[in-house]
This record gives C-alpha cells, sequence and structure tokens, in this order.
C-alpha cells in the first residue's frame, strides 16, 4: 500500500494517529453514524499500515497501542477485582502472542519481515541504514556542538565526505541522528525537553482526569505521539510534510488539553 504518498514507510507513519483518534472517537461519540465513522477510520488505518510492510510502521503500532492499553487499564484495574487485575493483562499478552504467532507462521511475507528486523546486517535495508549511521556518527563527532546545520541540502552537501562507498543517503534515516547532526548538542537536548515535556503533560491530563472527555482525546494524542517517536527511531519520515504536520498536530492536541485542564482544575479549587 502505497497511496497518494509513494512511499510505505512515509504512508505508515502518516497513518499512525488516525488509529487512537479513531478508537477514541467511536467510544466518545454518541451517534451511531459517528462511532461507524470513527471505528471504520480506525479499522481501514491499521489495515493500510499493516499491508504496508513497514517494519518501523509495525513496531510503532504496536508500542502506540500498547501505551493506550496501558492508560485505559489503570483506570479499568481500579474497577476490577484484585486477581483479575493481574490476569487480564497476562491474558491480553498471550491472546495477542498467539494471534501474531499465528499470523506470522500463516503468512510467510509477515514472518520474513518480522525476522528481518533481527537480522542485522543479514538484510539489505538494514544494512544500508547500518552504514548510514556508522558515517552520521562520524559526522556528529566532526560537529559535535553546533552540528552541520539544517535542512536537506546541507545534509546533502556535507554528507559525501563522511559516507562509505555506493551508500548515498538523503538523511541520517534516524530523527534523533538527523537533529544531532543537523543542530548538535543543543538541538538534541532541546528535543529531549520538548518530548518529555509532552508526554508528561499528557500523562498529567490522564491521571488528573479533570475533564474526562478530554483527557480522552489526550491520551489519544499522547499515544500518537509514542508511535511516531518510535517510528523515527530508524526513519526520517518527520521530515516529510505529511508527517510532520500530524506530528505538531497531536503536539498541539496534548499541548491545549494540558492547559485546559490546569485552567479548569485552578476554578475548581
Amino acid at each position: 500500500v502505497y497511496s497518494f504518498l509513494g512511499n510505505p514507510n512515509l504512508l505508515a507513519g502518516y497513518l499512525l494517529a488516525a488509529i487512537p483518534l479513531g478508537l477514541v472517537g467511536a467510544f466518545i461519540w454518541k451517534s451511531w453514524g459517528a462511532k461507524f465513522v470513527a471505528l471504520s477510520a480506525a479499522l481501514g488505518a491499521t489495515l493500510c499500515l499493516i499491508l504496508t510492510f513497514s517494519r518501523g510502521g509495525w513496531v510503532a503500532l504496536a508500542a502506540m497501542l500498547v501505551f493506550l492499553a496501558a492508560l485505559f487499564y489503570s483506570r479499568l484495574s481500579l474497577r476490577l477485582k484484585p486477581q483479575w487485575r493481574l490476569w487480564l493483562p497476562i491474558g491480553l499478552i498471550v491472546g495477542v502472542s498467539i494471534v501474531l504467532v499465528v499470523v506470522a507462521w500463516g503468512v510467510p511475507a509477515v514472518s520474513e519481515r518480522l525476522s528481518s528486523i533481527f537480522s542485522g546486517r543479514d538484510d539489505s535495508s538494514n544494512n544500508f541504514r547500518i552504514n548510514v549511521w556508522a558515517a552520521v556518527f562520524e559526522m556528529i563527532r566532526a560537529f559535535p556542538l553546533t552540528g552541520i546545520g539544517p535542512g536537506n541540502r546541507t545534509f546533502e552537501a556535507i554528507y559525501p565526505f563522511f559516507q562509505r562507498p555506493k551508500f548515498n543517503a538523503l538523511s541520517a534515516y534516524s530523527i534523533v541522528l538527523e537533529i544531532a547532526v543537523e543542530m548538535g548538542i543543543f538541538g538534541v537536548l532541546a528535543f529531549a525537553w520538548l518530548t518529555v515535556a509532552v508526554l508528561v503533560q499528557g500523562i498529567t491530563v490522564w491521571v488528573q482526569r479533570v475533564q474526562p472527555v478530554d483527557a480522552l482525546w489526550c491520551a489519544a494524542a499522547t499515544s500518537a505521539v509514542v508511535g511516531l517517536l518510535v517510528n523515527g527511531i530508524a526513519d526520517t519520515v518527520w521530515f516529510r510534510p505529511p508527517v510532520q504536520i500530524v506530528w505538531w498536530l497531536m503536539v498541539a492536541i496534548v499541548a491545549s488539553e494540558a492547559s485546559r485542564s490546569t485552567t479548569a482544575l485552578r476554578a475548581r479549587q
């Protein structure tokens, strides 16, 4: 599945946020028609993401759903009997693991893609990224404080002096490495601060639940942020406008809900 974006990894990153937002919309909205649209969007995005065969997208999807499930379970567990608090997550983990094993066993293409994640240099895509990362690390060591400067053209101008033979690249194939090589240690620290701030705000809104509906939307956006972060570990799809807009939209949702939650909490006090 390539869609109009022309790249399976890019499409996978673009679809991630639609899944938790669709699931929450199906839960919150009262109209059955709206629920159907939201659930269809979530399931359709999930199916298309799986069919991209993007390994980064698959891992990001798993991390995002686990994070969202953990948030929901933290609330659901308060209503469960003590014995169910232990056995429910165990049952879910076992059930999902069985489904994954059956799918991997029954569909050789899926099994091949999953196993390639751990195959190191034996996989051509992995080998390409490892060689690019090695060159990028040398670029970071050469420009640790200021970086080489932002922009794809700057990277294309500097990378050839460090690249391995026959491994041309347009980016660092990792968001963290890309920020480090472009903006140096200060850029990495700024990015780390932003990431931690967004996650802390999102989790805080969920824990406080001053406004339950807003907290659910914030949980969906925070889960999408986690998915996009994981997806960016081994790819730089964030630097494409479609995915970058989605990232900043999720950050904006978390920030706005955190602000509203703080205002409502102060009003109650």
